[in-house]
């Protein structure tokens, strides 16, 4: 589920807003849900970055610079790096941001391979 949760009016306005401009940008219906915020429960482990921890080579990356699991799931890399192989962001943008992900050469390479072999 894509959402976006808000404390008080002001910022549920400016989400409206902002979400209001983008379909004309980008062509496509926007399905992102506008909530308040009523409290944060973190999902189990399992869940956290499903799609990267499908990839073993990649999770022994991860496993290196991140040796507990909490550190891992608030890693920004890792979520970037998640969402690419799940299919979000493009080659040239991954290109533009892969030094700054902590991966090794091999991983960095095996990464490019998977998201820009899909074009």
């Amino acid at each position: 589920m894509a959402a976006v949760f808000y404390h008080n009016q002001e910022q549920k306005d400016a989400i409206e807003k902002s979400l209001a401009r983008f379909p004309s940008e980008i062509k496509a219906k926007i399905k992102t849900q506008v909530l308040p915020y009523t409290g944060f429960t973190r999902a189990e482990d399992y869940h956290q970055k499903y799609t990267l921890r499908q990839s073993r080579a990649l999770m022994k990356e991860f496993q290196r610079m991140y040796p507990s699991s909490e550190r891992f799931v608030d890693s920004t890399a890792a979520a970037r790096i998640n969402g690419y192989l799940a299919g979000h962001g493009g080659c040239e943008q991954l290109k533009a941001e892969i030094d700054d992900m902590g991966l090794s050469s091999e991983g960095t390479q095996m990464l490019l391979k998977v998201v820009c072999g899909r074009s």
